[in-house]
């Protein structure tokens, strides 16, 4: 299947057809006024929130890794995710990363919680920062124009993303390429609620 001895994965929360068609078009309105190509903008299929970065991973750790995964949502309720707000990290005055924020979510957190505490037992170390749930839908280009940035932010926060949620009942391990025209996402494992 695979030649390289490590893959780079992270866990994530995917998305239905009804929430990336309200994301991307929010994207698409933005896309028009970054004539500058300031923002490398995630691709319709890549929407999704990452719950857990692992970074490189030994193929012969996936195993229990997925195993770990199961553990953590073994005893978790489907429940709903709305989309709700947007912004910029790290602040705007250096706007970095463009996202659209997800309604304040306990069962959210506590999955994340979950995941994060099995990862940290197979060895994968907790980040320094809370988890903080976003789509990211852009990157800014490392040669980006600041104030082309700072126009694009300013379109981003009078824009309002269509309120759609949906019902999220399992997570998904993720193998991010890196490529030259940006990552590559193929999901290698999914694990059920419950």
């Amino acid at each position: 299947m695979l030649q390289q001895e490590t893959l780079r994965l992270f866990i994530a929360i995917e998305f239905s057809k009804k929430l990336k068609d309200a994301i991307y078009s929010l994207i698409e309105k933005l896309k028009i006024s970054d004539v500058n190509s300031s923002i490398r903008w995630i691709s319709y299929e890549d929407l999704h929130i990452t719950l857990k970065f692992l970074g490189e991973v030994a193929k012969s750790k996936i195993p229990s890794l997925e195993e770990s995964i199961k553990n953590a949502v073994s005893n978790k309720n489907t429940f709903e995710l709305s989309l709700s707000g947007v912004g910029v990290f790290p602040n705007e005055n250096r706007p970095g990363v463009f996202w659209v924020g997800v309604k304040d979510s306990e069962p959210l957190m506590s999955l994340a919680k979950s995941v994060i505490k099995e990862c940290a037992s197979m060895g994968f170390p907790e980040e320094n920062w809370p988890f903080s749930p976003h789509i990211t839908i852009g990157r800014a280009r490392d040669k980006a124009n600041p104030a082309n940035l700072t126009k694009i932010m300013s379109l981003l926060t009078s824009l309002n993303v269509r309120k759609e949620s949906q019902l999220i009942d399992h997570i998904s391990l993720i193998w991010s390429q890196l490529t030259t025209k940006g990552p590559v996402y193929t999901t290698l494992n999914t694990a059920s609620f419950g």
